[in-house]
């Protein structure tokens, strides 16, 4: 497949379940990300795997964060509330 295949088929994803994903995969995946670019080659991206009980214990403090007043004044935030409330549901 050539870029202009892979940019003209590209599409995001926003149905989320709750069927875990094997290590093997998330493995696979991180490996794959390795080789994705970026700016002057620099890799300032850093990734964390959380495990559902990770998640739970983490994802209070963040959507509280999320949610506060300063952030619920944001436009493009608020386009993106209905997919939050979505994932915090299913994190909670």
């Amino acid at each position: 497949m050539n870029i202009c295949d892979l940019i003209k088929n590209r599409k995001s994803c926003r149905a989320y379940t709750d069927q875990p994903i094997s290590l093997e995969i998330v493995r696979s995946l991180l490996e794959t990300a390795k080789w994705a670019p970026s700016g002057v080659n620099q890799r300032p991206s850093k990734v964390a795997v959380l495990g559902r009980n990770s998640r739970e214990k983490l994802a209070s403090p963040v959507f509280d964060k999320l949610f506060s007043k300063s952030c619920n004044k944001s436009k493009r935030l608020s386009f993106y509330r209905r997919y939050i409330n979505a994932f915090q549901s299913s994190c909670l």
